[in-house]
């Protein structure tokens, strides 16, 4: 599958010669929030809210966090799914996202599952394309992008990469831009904290980024489970985590955002992003 930028600044996604479908740009929801918005993970802590007093609010999901959503008549406004095997080992997730519809952010591998396996839901998508800045001159030409001398991009504050950044300044950090891509290593919640400041949200409540070992608020497939091992994988994510935001708690820091994660319990620790239960979130927004 191909994926051939248009005049519009969206793709055009070829099949064996043959657009299959027109990605929206990015550009038009560029800064076109403020404000606040709650970025859904999938954490064993979300199962244990009550997300009812949020209706209203703006939401960001992201892979399985739909199946939070099934006893509200409210759903996410956006969507995210960032990473290379989520909608295909997971597919009765994705689908399910897919027919609450919203806006969605999709990553190549995701739109190639979805033109593959979900071909009847294009002609409603309302998708955009994002992909990793590794990926950045497959998908927009020129050079390899430069987080240390771009001012869109939030390098992993050290003095180098650390141990495990398969690309190099490119594995960890933080885009301003996703026009020229996001940094991918992590978890999907620091892609959609990337993708929330590109929407113009500036103050961030994090839901169920736990980083722990019991992976998810719902039952994980043997797909998933083979995919991602316990411990091991969760420890990396932990590693990996902690790595990207740091460069998100810089820009915290530096006065250009606040993130909450609302899990006083969550393995992500304090001095990154303060920790706060939801009862204060609610009282902070005065619901």
């Amino acid at each position: 599958m191909q994926f051939v930028k248009n005049n519009s600044g969206g793709f055009d996604i070829c099949d064996a010669g043959s657009t299959v479908y027109v990605s929206k740009p990015l550009r038009e929801v560029r800064n076109t929030r403020s404000g606040d918005v709650f970025i859904v993970a999938t954490g064993p802590s979300i199962g244990k809210l009550d997300l009812a007093p949020l209706k209203g609010q703006f939401f960001i999901g992201m892979n399985g966090a739909i199946n939070k959503f099934d006893d509200y008549d409210f759903k996410p406004q956006y969507y995210l799914v960032g990473d290379d095997i989520f909608a295909e080992i997971t597919w009765p997730i994705m689908e399910k996202a897919l027919q609450a519809g919203g806006k969605f952010f999709l990553a190549p591998p995701a739109f190639e599952t979805i033109c593959r396996r979900g071909a009847k839901y294009l002609p409603s998508l309302d998708a955009h394309l994002i992909f990793p800045l590794d990926r950045a001159p497959e998908f927009i030409g020129g050079g390899i992008p430069n987080p240390r001398k771009d001012p869109d991009l939030e390098p992993y504050p050290g003095k180098r990469p650390p141990i495990y950044a398969p690309h190099g300044w490119l594995s960890y950090g933080f885009s301003r831009n996703l026009e020229k891509g996001f940094f991918r290593h992590g978890s999907s919640t620091d892609y959609c904290m990337q993708l929330a400041y590109y929407l113009g949200f500036r103050r961030m409540f994090l839901l169920g980024h736990d980083l722990s070992f019991d992976r998810h608020f719902y039952p994980d497939t043997e797909d998933v489970a083979r995919h991602w091992p316990k411990p091991g994988h969760v420890e990396m994510q932990l590693g990996t985590a902690i790595n990207n935001d740091l460069a998100a708690s810089k820009l915290c820091k530096d006065g250009e955002i606040q993130v909450f994660n609302v899990n006083p319990d969550s393995n992500l620790p304090a001095k990154i992003f303060p920790k706060i239960s939801f009862g204060e979130v609610l009282k902070m927004k005065g619901l």
